[in-house]
């Protein structure tokens, strides 16, 4: 008699039921379950849940989780990003990781943003201290207030020229606004590289990050997309 747990429309049938915790679970019981079940497993990826945000917040930091490191999150992702359809993501390093060339989330479905520019890495937020006591002590001037300096990053694709504008920002240093200028064109590539996208929910962190000049000039751009579905929330934003 054929054990029905070893049979992959049960076992997808069940699945739909389980929270990811369970899931990851489930995909380590055997050959069968783990070829089943890691599409479903993958499928959504909500870096607001479960683990994802203490193992982000600790990115390149010497207190990663175990094995968790930054190697590790990007090879996960390199393995297993072709698997994502629904992703929301709300950390900016998730932007650079899942953007990059050898990363394979390329089929993405749903993609939307909430708050990217509110969540930092450990690192980053050790440096945002150092740059608060700075000011505070006026021991550099460039970053008084009423004196800030915007600073742009690397230009990473051609199809960005002129369509960003940096931000000035107090509570940045020029390091960290170089990281958001190429977070914002990483986003946009991330876009680029997801044929099958049909929905795509931005909200104003991006613009919090880096500021986009007028839309319009993106027209062409856009157009390349077969969206059913775009919801945008910027602010400051020409369409």
């Amino acid at each position: 008699m054929t054990n029905a747990l070893m049979m992959p429309d049960i076992l997808n049938a069940i699945a739909i039921h389980l929270d990811p915790p369970n899931l990851l679970a489930c995909v380590q019981v055997c050959s069968l379950w783990h070829q089943t079940l890691l599409s479903v497993l993958w499928h959504t990826i909500d870096d607001r849940k479960y683990a994802w945000p203490t193992i982000l917040r600790l990115y390149e930091s010497e207190e990663s989780l175990g094995e968790e490191d930054e190697a590790w999150l990007r090879g996960i992702f390199s393995k297993h990003g072709h698997l994502i359809r629904h992703f929301t993501i709300t950390w900016k390093i998730l932007i650079d990781i899942t953007s990059e060339s050898d990363c394979s989330c390329n089929n993405v479905q749903i993609l939307s943003t909430f708050d990217v520019s509110e969540n930092i890495t450990e690192e980053e937020e050790l440096e945002e201290r150092w740059l608060s006591n700075q000011i505070m002590g006026q021991a550099a001037t460039k970053y008084r207030p009423g004196n800030p300096t915007a600073q742009m990053g690397r230009t990473l694709s051609p199809i960005f020229e002129g369509m960003l504008e940096p931000l000035k920002a107090n509570d940045r240093t020029p390091d960290q606004q170089k990281r958001d200028w190429e977070t914002v064109q990483r986003f946009w590539m991330l876009v680029q590289q997801n044929p099958s996208l049909r929905s795509l929910r931005l909200d104003e962190g991006l613009n919090r990050l880096t500021r986009s000049l007028s839309m319009r000039s993106w027209g062409h751009w856009y157009n390349s997309l077969n969206l059913r579905t775009m919801l945008l929330l910027l602010t400051d934003t020409d369409f």
